[in-house]
């Protein structure tokens, strides 16, 4: 989607989980299934030139980070040098997912880490 210059709408049910998680905030749009609805009037309301403007954000970022090279980029930013714009991310408590104490999921490396 992103590639092809499209704004994802990501609907979550618990935590919002997407890659590059503060980066995303420019350039996806994110709603908790209970509030799709809501969601959907702020979109329609939303003016053009907005609109736009997430367009060009996910144009700026598509090599750097959505293409296979620029993700391996970031992936390389974070494991040897943490930087870059991966995150971990405290595991939610949920049904599918029992958290323990202090253990995050890390984007970059698809692991545990305590």
């Amino acid at each position: 989607i992103l590639q092809m210059g499209l704004i994802p709408l990501h609907l979550y049910s618990d935590i919002p989980w997407v890659p590059y998680r503060d980066t995303m905030k420019g350039i996806i749009f994110q709603s908790h299934q209970r509030s799709i609805l809501a969601t959907a009037r702020q979109l329609d309301a939303m003016p053009d030139h907005q609109l736009q403007q997430i367009q060009a954000n996910i144009v700026n970022l598509l090599q750097s980070h959505f293409t296979f090279r620029g993700v391996l980029q970031q992936i390389e930013l974070f494991m040897k040098h943490g930087r870059g714009d991966l995150r971990c991310q405290e595991l939610p408590i949920t049904t599918r997912a029992e958290q323990r104490p202090n253990e995050f999921f890390c984007y970059a490396s698809g692991t545990m880490k305590r």
